[in-house]
């Protein structure tokens, strides 16, 4: 028995087969890490692994992708943080407990062990648990940067006391926009992968299942510089604008809406008026090297310690290729009018061809139905040869 024994998929079974598309070559490799993972924890050498990552680059799907390949052969147990403040300390590991040892007290007997003075106490409780089990065992975690610091104390004491049991812990934890960010602290010590972003190949081939059948195939270049390598972005850009849940991608909107929720919900109101304009500003083409002037200094200084906000090589962007769409696709449609009425006004005077093409769409967007003046303009403009509207 190999590594890859694990994770196999039986070729012969469609269901498997098309339920699993090909993996880029970047996440065939972290596969195979994960598949010699488990099967060293089966083998009796149990140890711990975090998947760390950016928003929206796969770490749920790699989690997925394991449980669904050794659900036959090892007991599962799942936990997951929850958004700031949403929580109870120890919550996670309670529900850990609950599965793990069904049999060895109730709810309030699992709650008295988390709740003791000490986090060893519960990684004590949950190691005589995997002890006590008859298969080996995968302890999932996923969003973990949203756990509290018992729970992820007692992660911590768990990853480092696997050796010698048919045990496995895969955690997966959110990296934060800011890149000096790190994991959290008591993770910290355990071993890890971190995601990368798909290359242009990567992303090419991964497209390749998805746009035919959105009849988009022509936008294949627009949607690989959009998304940057970004697995989710790619999704949401491949898919078109989710602008409403009849449209059929609610999954994908809402998706969009909880990515970057705890982050938004942080900023202050001059920071959010100046990250909306900096969204409509910066989503087309590859950075600007002005921001709008309705974004201030103090706006971009916050932005910009937060990570949303990142000015390299001379250039404004943002610091994630659906930060843009996740802070509009919140607002209302009058906000959003306001928004681009606020960028096409900043690129009034501008005579350079594509700045006239852009304050062009711009009050288009602003506009809040039929404009006589505005058709009359566009129908000029479109007679220029210069502008490709």
């Amino acid at each position: 028995m190999t590594g890859f024994d694990v994770l196999a998929v039986d070729p012969s079974d469609p269901a498997a087969r098309d339920s699993q598309p090909p993996l880029p070559p970047s996440r065939q490799l972290t596969a195979v890490r994960v598949a010699r993972f488990l099967h060293e924890a089966a083998a009796g050498r149990g140890r711990a692994l975090v998947l760390s990552g950016e928003h929206g680059i796969g770490r749920t799907t790699l989690l997925n992708w394991a449980m669904a390949r050794v659900h036959a052969r090892f007991e599962v147990a799942q936990a997951s943080g929850y958004a700031p403040g949403s929580t109870t300390p120890g919550v996670a590991v309670e529900e850990l407990l609950r599965q793990l040892a069904p049999a060895s007290g109730g709810p309030d007997e699992t709650r008295r062990t988390v709740s003791g003075d000490a986090p060893m106490r519960s990684a004590e409780a949950l190691l005589s648990a995997l002890d006590g089990a008859l298969r080996p065992v995968l302890i999932v975690v996923d969003d973990a940067q949203w756990l509290d610091t018992f729970s992820l104390d007692v992660l911590g004491q768990l990853g480092r006391r696997l050796a010698g049991r048919q045990a496995a812990l895969l955690i997966a934890a959110r990296t934060e926009l800011r890149a000096d960010t790190a994991r959290p602290l008591p993770l910290r010590g355990l071993p890890g992968v971190v995601l990368d972003r798909f290359d242009d190949d990567e992303a090419v081939t991964l497209l390749s299942a998805r746009l035919p059948a959105t009849g988009r195939t022509h936008h294949v270049a627009d949607v690989v510089r959009s998304a940057a390598g970004n697995p989710l972005a790619l999704d949401y850009f491949a898919a078109g604008t989710p602008a409403a849940a009849a449209d059929g991608r609610a999954d994908l909107r809402a998706r969009l809406i909880e990515l970057f929720a705890a982050e938004l919900d942080a900023l202050g109101a001059e920071a959010r008026g100046g990250l909306e304009q900096a969204a409509v500003w910066l989503q087309e083409g590859d950075g600007a090297d002005a921001l709008p002037p309705a974004c201030t200094q103090a706006a971009r200084a916050e932005l910009e310690a937060a990570g949303m906000l990142v000015h390299k090589d001379g250039r404004w962007c943002l610091g994630h290729p659906l930060l843009a769409p996740a802070a509009l696709v919140q607002i209302g449609p009058t906000r959003l009018r306001e928004v681009h009425a606020g960028v096409a006004a900043a690129l009034e005077g501008d005579e350079d061809p594509a700045a006239m093409v852009r304050r062009m769409r711009h009050r288009v967007a602003a506009a809040d139905g039929p404009d006589n003046p505005l058709a009359a303009e566009l129908e000029i403009a479109a007679r220029n040869p210069v502008l490709d509207l």
